[in-house]
């Protein structure tokens, strides 16, 4: 996985990364930050570890409602995003 992704992202252009996962521990549908994830989602500690590894800590949020619930959770994603995601596009 690491590899998919460092040869996606080798460009040089500063990314962002959305991480969607589920966890039995989340009480809402937002996004967190990575120190915010790490202090609720203790059972996500590996996870968190992978994409933070990849992309740096500041460049990467958590959603931990699982699915679609997480692209309506802030306005960083787009309903052109949530359509993509649907038809198979991304």
């Amino acid at each position: 996985m690491r590899n998919i992704m460092f040869n996606v992202f080798s460009d040089g252009e500063k990314r962002k990364a959305y991480v969607m996962d589920y966890s039995e521990n989340n009480k809402g549908n937002r996004w967190y930050s990575e120190e915010e994830a790490r202090k609720i989602f203790k059972d996500k500690e590996i996870l968190i570890n992978k994409y933070t590894g990849i992309f740096g800590k500041e460049n990467v949020k958590f959603n931990f409602s699982g699915g679609l619930k997480a692209f309506l959770a802030g306005e960083s994603i787009s309903c052109e995003m949530i359509n993509e995601v649907l038809e198979g596009k991304i």
